[in-house]
C-alpha cells in the first residue's frame, strides 16, 4: 500500500507474519545401563539380590536395556515472527524502517531417563523372611527388601530377562523447554547519487539498529531433584538477556572513470559501531577495491573485520551429557599434574572407553572477532554471452573463536601441563580412583582459527533448448589450510581431516553442479553435490594403537520439479533428495552414530512435496 504521508514522502507500508510448527520424533540406541561406569553413581548387584547368580556383590555392571525399547525424543517447537515496515523515498534517498518480533519456543521430552536410585533398590537386597528364604508376592515374584510397596527387583541376566514392571519402576520421561525471542528495530538511508565527483557518482548509506535477544532453558524438575541420580542431564534453570545498539555508515567512491585502461575504478568503505550490554562497545570496518577493465574483465579485493557476539544458546544454553571416547594419559603413564589432580602415583584401570561429558551454554563467553581478506577476478567473455567465471581467495583469522576446547584436548592437556585439570572430576578413593567421573566441555572462547582456500563459480545463462532455456551454475570450494589455535596457543592441522571431538570435517575439495530448465510455468532442476574425502585418526581396539583411515568421498543428486499456478498464487513443487540412496561414509572416530551427521546425508533418498500460497 502505497501512500504520500508528510516528512516521508512516498511510502509503502509492509506487514510480514510467519509461523511454523514442527512436531519431530527421533529415535537413539537403547540405554546403556552402567551406574558405575557411566555415571559414577554406586548401585551395586547385592549378593542377596534374588537375580544375582555369582555369591558375591557385583560393584560395576553393565547392561544394553534392549527391553525398554529404543530411546526417543520427541520435540515440538513453534517459531512465531511478525514484521511491520514502511519504505519510501525523500528527495534522492531511499528508506526503510521496520519493527519486528520473532520467537521460538520449544518442548521436549526424553525417554527412557533411568532413576538410579531406583535401580539401587531394585538390584539391592531382596526380601528374605528370617530363616532365608525368598519372600514372593501372589503372583510368585520376589520383592524388593527397600521400598517394598513400589519396588520391582530388576534381573540382567539373560536375553529378554528384563520386563515391562521392571522398566516401569526404574524410569521416566524427561520433560524440558526453552524459549528464545528477538525484538529488533532497524532504520535505513540509501542514496547511490548523492554527490557527483568526476569519475562518476558517490553512493552513500547509513543507518540505526536495535536489537533484545532473551533465552531461558526450564530442565525436568524430577531430573534435578534427583541430580546425579538420574540418566538425564541435571542443571539449575537458566534465563538471560542482551541487547545492541548500532549505527553504520558506507561510502561508494569513483576513483577514476572510464578511459583507455579502464571501465571504472572504485573504492567501497563502510565502518558500524556497535555497543552491546553486556559486552561494551566495538567498532568494525571493511575497504574494498573493484576495478574493472573491460565489460569483460574485474579484479577485486577486500579487506573486512568482523565481530560475533555470543548468542542467548551460548550464554544461557542448559548443560547436556556426551559421552566421547577418550583415553586418559594419566591412567597408564601419571604425570605429577595427574598425581596433584588425584590419580595414584600407579595408575588407574579405566572402567570405560568413554567417559561423561557435560556440554552447554557458558554465561562467561565472550565476542570473538576476525580478520578477513579476500581478492579474485570476474570474467566475462564477450563471445559467449551468459558465461560468467569467478575465482576469489580468502584468508581469515578468527580470535577468540566460540568453541569447545575439546574434552580430548582438555585430558591431555592436564596431564602434559597441568592445565584444565580443574575441568575433570575424578573418583578420589577406592578402587576406581583416579578414573574420570565427569569432564566439563561447555562453550568458552579458545584460541581461534586461521583459514583459507579459493572459491570458484562458472555460470552459464539462458541456453535456448528443447522450447525453453537452461540454466548451468558450477562452485566449488578448495580449502588450502584450517588451523584451530587451542587455548594454550598450540596449534592443530585439520586441513582434510575429520575430529568429531573439534566439530568439523574439513575435507579439501565441495563443489556443487545445478542444472535448471524454464519453460513457461515449469521449473525442472537437478543438483549434484559432492563432498571430499578426509582422514582421520582412529583407535584400533584389536591392536590398541591409533590407526590412519580414510573416509571416502560422497556424491549426492537431487531432483526438484515445481509449476506455477499464476491464476491459483500458487507454487506446487515436488522433489526427491538423495536419488542415489548413498549411505553416509563409515568413521571410527564418528560419535554414537559412526559418521559426521552434521555434514553427510543420514535418512537416505528422501521425497518432499510443498505447496506455497501467496496472497
Amino acid at each position: 500500500m502505497v501512500e504520500d504521508l508528510p516528512f516521508l514522502g512516498d511510502a509503502r507500508f509492509s506487514l510480514e507474519m510467519s509461523y511454523l510448527n514442527r512436531d519431530s520424533d527421533q529415535r537413539l540406541a537403547e540405554v546403556p545401563l552402567a551406574p558405575l561406569a557411566f555415571f559414577s553413581y554406586s548401585a551395586p548387584y547385592t549378593v542377596d539380590n534374588y537375580y544375582n547368580p555369582f555369591g558375591a556383590d557385583i560393584h560395576d555392571w553393565r547392561r544394553r536395556m534392549v527391553e525398554g525399547g529404543s530411546r526417543f525424543e520427541n520435540t515440538l517447537t513453534e517459531t512465531k515472527r511478525v514484521l511491520v515496515g514502511l519504505d519510501g523515498e525523500l528527495g534522492s534517498w531511499d528508506y526503510d524502517m521496520y519493527a519486528s518480533f520473532g520467537e521460538t519456543a520449544s518442548e521436549g521430552h526424553f525417554g527412557h531417563i533411568y532413576n538410579l536410585e531406583r535401580v539401587a533398590n531394585a538390584v539391592g537386597p531382596s526380601l528374605q523372611d528370617e530363616d532365608g528364604n525368598w519372600v514372593l508376592d501372589s503372583d510368585g515374584n520376589p520383592q524388593c527388601a527397600n521400598d517394598t510397596a513400589a519396588c520391582v527387583p530388576l534381573n540382567v541376566f539373560g536375553e529378554g530377562s528384563v520386563t515391562q514392571e521392571m522398566i516401569d519402576y526404574i524410569t521416566f520421561v524427561d520433560n524440558q523447554a526453552s524459549l528464545q525471542d528477538q525484538k529488533a528495530l532497524a532504520l535505513n538511508f540509501v542514496n547511490s547519487d548523492f554527490m557527483d565527483l568526476p569519475a562518476g557518482p558517490l553512493g552513500a548509506a547509513f543507518g540505526f539498529e536495535w536489537r533484545e535477544e532473551r533465552g531461558s532453558d526450564t530442565p525436568d524438575s524430577q531430573v534435578n531433584a534427583l541430580g546425579s541420580a538420574a540418566t538425564g542431564t541435571p542443571r539449575k534453570p537458566t534465563s538471560g538477556e542482551y541487547s545492541v545498539q548500532e549505527i553504520y555508515g558506507e561510502l561508494v567512491v569513483p576513483l577514476l572513470g572510464e578511459t583507455s585502461i579502464s571501465d571504472s575504478f572504485e573504492l567501497s568503505l563502510a565502518t558500524r559501531y556497535s555497543d552491546y550490554n553486556p559486552f561494551g562497545d566495538t567498532t568494525n570496518s571493511n575497504v574494498g577495491l573493484k576495478w574493472r577493465f573491460s565489460d569483460q574483465f574485474m579484479a577485486r579485493m577486500k579487506f573486512s573485520q568482523a565481530f560475533r557476539a555470543p548468542s542467548t544458546s551460548h550464554l544461557f544454553g542448559g548443560s547436556g551429557f556426551s559421552f566421547p571416547a577418550i583415553s586418559d594419559p594419566c591412567s597408564t603413564n601419571p604425570t605429577s599434574h595427574c598425581i596433584a589432580d588425584g590419580v595414584p602415583a600407579s595408575g588407574f584401570q579405566p572402567i570405560s572407553t568413554q567417559i561423561r561429558t557435560t556440554v552447554g551454554g557458558n554465561p562467561n563467553a565472550q565476542p570473538e572477532t576476525a580478520d578477513i581478506f579476500t581478492y579474485g577476478f570476474v570474467y566475462e567473455p564477450s563471445f559467449l554471452v551468459g558465461l560468467a567465471i569467478t575465482i576469489d581467495h580468502y584468508d581469515i583469522e578468527l580470535t577468540n573463536a566460540l568453541a569447545t576446547l575439546g574434552a580430548d584436548f582438555i585430558v591431555e592437556s592436564c596431564a602434559e601441563s597441568g592445565q584444565y585439570c580443574h575441568l575433570i572430576e575424578r573418583f578420589s578413593s577406592g578402587p576406581n580412583a583416579g578414573n574420570p567421573i565427569n569432564v566439563t566441555n561447555t562453550v568458552t572462547n579458545v584460541g581461534g582459527v586461521n583459514t583459507s582456500g579459493w572459491d570458484i563459480g562458472v555460470r552459464y545463462l539462458g541456453l535456448d533448448l528443447l522450447g525453453g532455456t537452461f540454466d548451468f551454475r558450477f562452485e566449488a570450494t578448495r580449502l588450502s589450510n584450517y588451523e584451530t589455535v587451542q587455548a594454550d596457543g598450540s596449534v592443530l592441522n585439520l586441513t582434510g581431516r575429520f575430529d568429531d571431538d573439534q566439530d568439523g570435517y574439513f575435507t579439501k575439495l565441495r563443489h556443487n553442479f545445478d542444472i535448471v530448465y524454464n519453460r513457461n510455468n515449469l521449473s525442472l532442476s537437478s543438483q549434484f553435490r559432492t563432498i571430499g574425502e578426509a582422514d582421520e585418526t582412529a583407535f584400533d581396539w584389536a591392536t590398541g594403537e591409533d590407526v590412519e583411515r580414510v573416509l571416502n568421498a560422497r556424491t549426492y543428486l537431487d531432483l526438484q520439479g515445481s509449476y506455477d499456478f499464476p491464476d491459483l498464487d500458487m507454487i506446487i513443487a515436488l522433489g526427491i533428495d538423495n536419488v542415489l540412496d548413498e549411505d553416509p561414509p563409515l568413521s571410527l572416530d564418528g560419535f554414537n552414530d559412526n559418521t559426521d551427521v552434521r555434514t553427510f546425508d543420514t535418512a537416505g533418498r528422501y521425497y518432499f512435496l510443498k505447496v506455497t500460497l501467496t496472497r
